[in-house]
């Protein structure tokens, strides 16, 4: 198979000027991302139809992209958009949604974890019981490897800003799994030198290779 070396904002500029193998290419590039993304939320969640959400939001802003900043954090802010919505109209009846103070926990009830997550289980409470955005902060950013400059753009806020967030938002993850953020518990049950960093990877390694492709994702996003 030969590797597709197309920059990211070159599909999506070929993209803009209608060209459909481009709009596939640049899907397929992150179509694992986006279900690791939807995943880390909780088992049971219709990942396949916030997908389709998530493509056909693209579609709908894909001319709106304007190359000043990269294209994984232009997507990544409209994944997020999708999940909130998502999250929001679970919320209704029960009170404001609010992001920021929130918990997956308030919205989604206790996590339910797939068997090939059970390792991860202290961690992934953990996330769940921080606010959304804490946890998306740390989702996005350790597991996922989207930038703090990425974030920055995404919530619109200055970097400096968002790295304090990342900051306070481990030790309180560090704090939920009951151990020091550079002595956390290891996948096997015992204690190992780690980080909340080096799990969170390891968490997004773990969704990212669960996270099914399609062999040809649904794409109804442009006429």
């Amino acid at each position: 198979m030969t590797r597709d070396h197309a920059t990211d904002e070159a599909l999506a500029r070929a993209w803009q000027q209608g060209d459909r193998r481009a709009a596939n290419r640049l899907i397929a590039r992150y179509t694992r991302s986006i279900d690791a993304y939807l995943r880390a939320h909780s088992r049971g969640l219709p990942v396949e139809d916030l997908r389709q959400d998530v493509l056909v939001a693209l579609g709908d802003a894909i001319h709106r992209f304007r190359f000043q900043s990269r294209f994984r954090g232009y997507l990544f802010g409209i994944v997020r958009r999708v999940m909130l919505s998502h999250l929001r109209s679970r919320r209704v009846g029960r009170g404001r949604f609010d992001a920021s103070m929130c918990s997956l926990e308030e919205v989604l009830g206790e996590p339910s974890i797939s068997p090939d997550l059970e390792a991860q289980r202290d961690l992934i409470e953990g996330l769940h019981s921080l606010s959304i955005e804490q946890r998306d902060l740390l989702v996005l950013h350790h597991a996922l490897g989207v930038t703090e400059v990425e974030l920055a753009e995404i919530y619109e806020r200055p970097p400096t800003t968002i790295h304090g967030q990342l900051v306070r938002a481990r030790r309180e993850l560090a704090a939920l799994v009951g151990s020091p953020e550079d002595t956390v518990r290891g996948l096997g049950g015992g204690s190992v030198a780690g980080t909340i960093e080096s799990r969170l990877r390891l968490l997004g390694t773990m969704l990212v290779g669960g996270a099914p492709v399609p062999a040809a994702p649904r794409v109804r996003v442009w006429g």
